[in-house]
């Protein structure tokens, strides 16, 4: 372990890395994280001079402290990695090795450290091992490099899109301030916290780029039914967010996520993130479309007293 060191890397390395490792997000890129608000600090690992792994820090300060934490709307961040060895046994010990550095680093600079991977990144031994707990939430990932993607749908899904179409509903391109509108009635219709500065942060950066969009469905009177925001990157694109109306024309989510998922097909995404949801209903509306159920592994560490303060708020949001 010996062989490998940590240290501070510079923006542009770390978008390097973010490209070349399989692992790679858009919520991993330095300009999403520096939009954030959170302190972003990019570390690398080196084997001699060549970069070979690399974690973000993420940390927001309250009461003193640094708590190593996700954004807003950030759903996986966590380490990277570039192969360096063809033979399965020899990445295997290069991860864990690794894995065991930031597992020490981590425990030492912060005392609340919650972290949620990557999609099929499920290496979190190094870190069961040296006192964190794990913990694993799931999504679900359509494949859109498949043919048939309608078929594949629940009958009620279907059925819903042709009610919504027989309607006259249409989808179309959107605007912020549509997604800002809908997004802030949904969430407060359900109590949730409401990230709008983030939203408008994380689109305008991303829509820049080329990598993102809104899509709203539309009544026959052009009324806004419902809105979602899709980002993407070189992997897959994501449901980060969205809203709907309460008094939306039956299907009007379905179809405005049927015509997101032939957006992303259409424009040679190969996979669908719903970045999914714990909560039965929202699940089985997900679940509905065909993806892959796929689970997300995320590991914390709180001391005390912090874990007792977190035990109890997490109960009371329950």
């Amino acid at each position: 372990m010996a062989r490998y060191k940590l240290q501070p890397i510079d923006t542009t390395t770390w978008d390097n890395l973010v490209d070349n490792s399989p692992y790679g997000t858009i919520f991993h890129t330095s300009w999403w994280l520096s939009t954030t608000g959170f302190d972003f600090q990019p570390l690398g690992i080196f084997k001699g001079t060549q970069l070979v792994a690399g974690i973000p820090l993420t940390f927001y300060r309250k009461f003193g402290l640094k708590l190593l934490i996700h954004p807003p709307l950030t759903p996986y961040l966590g380490p990277l990695f570039i192969s360096t060895s063809p033979k399965y046994v020899e990445q295997k010990s290069a991860e864990i090795d690794i894995l065991t550095l930031i597992a020490n680093h981590l425990s030492r600079i912060s005392p609340f450290i919650i972290q949620r991977f990557a999609p099929h990144f499920n290496n979190i031994l190094p870190f069961i091992q040296h006192s964190y707990s794990p913990y694993i939430t799931y999504t679900y990932i359509l494949k859109l490099n498949v043919p048939h993607l309608l078929t594949n749908l629940r009958t009620t899904r279907r059925n819903d899109i042709t009610y919504a179409k027989s309607h006259g509903l249409t989808v179309t391109h959107g605007t912020l301030s549509e997604l800002l509108s809908l997004y802030t009635h949904t969430m407060q219709r359900h109590s949730h916290p409401l990230y709008i500065h983030h939203l408008r942060r994380y689109y305008e950066h991303a829509h820049t780029r080329g990598l993102a969009t809104i899509l709203t469905t539309y009544d026959r009177h052009n009324v806004p039914q419902s809105v979602a925001l899709i980002v993407w990157d070189r992997h897959r694109a994501y449901y980060l967010a969205g809203g709907f109306s309460p008094s939306s024309v039956r299907g009007a989510t379905s179809l405005l996520l049927w015509e997101c998922i032939q957006f992303c097909q259409q424009n040679g995404l190969s996979e669908f993130d719903f970045e999914g949801s714990m909560i039965p209903t929202i699940e089985r509306f997900f679940r509905s479309f065909g993806g892959i159920l796929t689970p997300i592994f995320g590991i914390q560490k709180i001391r005390p007293p912090l874990n007792l303060l977190w035990s109890i708020k997490h109960k009371l949001h329950h």
